[in-house]
């Protein structure tokens, strides 16, 4: 049985944490990492940022595919409801990830700095 448009964004909203949908999300953890891509203060996490990207390109393409499966009817209601709950634990999870690599350089800002000992601060300053 085909669903409408509007039949499978309810489906979503119903089983997902983002009841506005999944677009807007998705765009954003994007261009979240393409600013992060961009900078220098994340060259450490590269890899980590390049496998966000990654997984969230797939996952929008998970995501899309259900979508026109489920309005050309190949997939049922039952398992759009199935696969966009999966799909919007995965998105919260690539969004919890993001989070942690934009914090990793906050936390090693420390690293940055060097302190310098009574002594050696008496003689250069």
């Amino acid at each position: 049985m085909e669903l409408s448009f509007e039949d499978v964004m309810g489906i979503w909203a119903s089983v997902t944490d983002f009841p506005d949908g999944w677009q807007d999300h998705i765009e954003e953890v994007l261009y979240r990492i393409s600013e992060m891509k961009g900078s220098d203060e994340y060259a450490s996490a590269r890899e980590k940022i390049e496998e966000l990207q990654s997984d969230t390109l797939s996952l929008r393409n998970d995501i899309v595919d259900t979508l026109n499966g489920a309005l050309d009817g190949t997939i049922s209601k039952e398992d759009v409801e199935a696969l966009f709950r999966e799909y919007g634990e995965e998105l919260s999870e690539v969004e919890q990830r993001l989070i942690e690599v934009e914090l990793e350089p906050e936390e090693n800002d420390d690293d940055k700095y060097f302190f310098l000992g009574d002594d050696e601060e008496d003689e250069n300053y």
